[in-house]
């Protein structure tokens, strides 16, 4: 188990390191290519349903395939992925097919990631376990986006794209030390409705955190860089949010196993809701670095401990079942925060607001 985790850790650190190299870039790609944001915001609408029901899809392809085929699966919707990205340019139509691919790819990975963790580790110790898989992801959203986009402003887009493809080809080294087994998932009506019924407060929590993620990690720096006009500003931000986040997960991820999960995400909370609140009603370039530190410092309090009651939620059930569920309340969280982008599109930040009332909700989890 504890050799799982291990190659599990270094494959997950290698390819998030790519993910924010990318991620964080990408509607800035598009603004500059002259989409608009009403094209941008129906782009991840469609790559939110998209990615729900390309979860189903992978877990009908782990059950007869395995989850090691699964993850190798989405290392070819990657690189189709990144190819649309790359001719995008000379291809507008290309935008939606990239919201496809990008789905596949996103639900080809985090299927098995998830199951393979919930199954590899272990209840004592577990929100240690949490901290350790966040922490090793951090160090890639330290370096990731301000490097995404340093080489976005001095070589272009395409370069970023092409760097990001060599360093997801690596994670086939850690991809092979896993080993593989068959998925068992009954997707039955019944099943689906039981299992969202009985965990209905939880994977409530789950629409506000995927809310507030996607307004983190996708409006906001495309509120930067359209209120500061740099790249650079755009980038910083992810880097400053993952500057706060690093150290502090391992510390929580220990507190997790020993206080109250419940005290951790409503302290969380209460401080997020300020944070987005300030963001709304007063900021300039340099209070959006300093939010973000603290932000990331943050966030480290609700995800941590969330994220531990959800594996173990996910080890006391079908685990495969679980893990698919679980991304329809995920799912809805996305499409809410970009319907409303979508219908405000001038004035992103208004989203704020939004985020800043929707992590009340864990006051009362």
């Amino acid at each position: 188990m504890k050799k799982q985790l291990r190659a599990l850790y270094a494959l997950h650190s290698i390819d998030l390191f790519a993910s924010f190299l990318v991620g964080i870039m990408v509607p800035i790609y598009f603004i500059s290519l002259g989409f608009s944001l009403v094209q941008i915001f129906t782009y991840f609408i469609v790559l939110s349903v998209s990615i729900v029901l390309a979860f189903f899809l992978a877990g009908y392809f782990a059950t007869f395939l395995g989850l090691k085929a699964c993850l190798i699966a989405r290392l070819i919707f990657q690189f189709i992925r990144l190819a649309f990205l790359f001719y995008l340019p000379s291809s507008p139509w290309l935008l939606f097919p990239i919201a496809l691919a990008n789905g596949l790819q996103v639900a080809f990975y985090w299927f098995p990631v998830h199951v393979i963790f919930s199954q590899s580790s272990t209840n004592k110790g577990l929100g240690k376990e949490v901290g350790k898989f966040n922490a090793y992801s951090k160090i890639g959203a330290v370096i990731a986006p301000l490097t995404g986009a340093l080489i976005s402003a001095s070589l272009g887009f395409k370069y970023l794209f092409l760097s990001g493809a060599v360093i997801f080809l690596i994670t086939i080294i850690p991809l092979s030390l896993l080993t593989s087994r068959l998925s068992r998932i009954n997707f039955h009506p019944s099943v689906i409705l039981g299992m969202l019924k009985k965990y209905r407060r939880l994977f409530a929590g789950m629409i506000v955190q995927s809310f507030s993620a996607e307004a983190e990690g996708v409006l906001l720096p495309i509120f930067i860089f359209l209120t500061f006009g740099s790249i650079i500003s755009a980038g910083s931000i992810g880097t400053f949010a993952g500057l706060g986040g690093i150290l502090f997960t391992l510390f929580v991820g220990l507190m997790a196993d020993q206080y109250s999960r419940k005290n951790l995400l409503k302290w969380g909370a209460v401080i997020m809701s300020l944070i987005w609140l300030i963001r709304y009603f007063y900021a300039n370039e340099i209070s959006y670095y300093v939010l973000s530190i603290v932000a990331g410092f943050i966030t480290i309090l609700i995800s941590i401990p969330f994220d531990t009651i959800g594996y173990n939620v996910a080890k006391s059930e079908n685990i495969d079942e679980f893990i698919v569920f679980r991304e329809i309340p995920i799912a809805l969280g996305r499409l809410l925060i970009y319907s409303l982008a979508l219908a405000i599109t001038l004035k992103i930040n208004y989203s704020f607001l939004m985020a800043a009332i929707a992590h009340i909700y864990y006051l009362f989890l």
